[in-house]
């Protein structure tokens, strides 16, 4: 080392620690290697890539890590957004098909002593509405036959039914 004057290495307050240039000190720590103090920081240059663990990691290292978290991280996001755009569509698919068979079961049947009605129901559900349209007959003495089609939203449902009574 050809150092004179404020150049010379420094002692160190710390066990089994180096500083390195001028006015470096570590700061009383112990195990360190410090190329600065608290008010004057240096880089250290042409550092290779870590290849172990307890390698020192260069700044190539860290972008490349930035980027892919980053990118992974934005994908994430993608598909938690999309989720969330599937569970609001199935919640609001659910809720008018409710409000659909809501309507259907409004659907009155053929009164005694008439043979044909035709019937109009609607129904509202947590903020979806339904409407349905069928008709009911009596076949015989004893069978009816009811046949009704619900809407909600641009979605339908159909259901028929046949009762036979003695």
């Amino acid at each position: 080392m050809n150092s004179t004057g404020s150049d010379l290495p420094k002692v160190t307050a710390g066990t089994n620690s180096v500083a390195i240039g001028a006015g470096s000190n570590d700061g009383g720590r112990s195990n360190v290697v410090s190329v600065g103090s608290d008010t004057q920081q240096r880089q250290i240059t042409n550092v290779a890539a870590g290849t172990q663990g307890t390698d020192a990691v260069n700044l190539n290292q860290l972008n490349t890590l930035s980027t892919t978290v980053s990118q992974t991280v934005q994908n994430q996001q993608t598909q938690i957004n999309n989720l969330g755009s599937a569970l609001q569509q199935t919640d609001t698919l659910a809720r008018q098909g409710v409000a659909a068979a809501t309507a259907l079961t409004m659907l009155p049947q053929v009164e005694p002593g008439k043979t044909i009605n035709v019937a109009v129901g609607v129904a509202r559900f947590a903020g979806q509405s339904g409407m349905a349209f069928g008709a009911s007959a009596h076949l015989s003495s004893s069978g009816i036959l009811k046949l009704g089609i619900g809407v909600a939203g641009s979605n339908r449902t159909f259901g028929a039914g046949y009762g036979y009574s003695w």
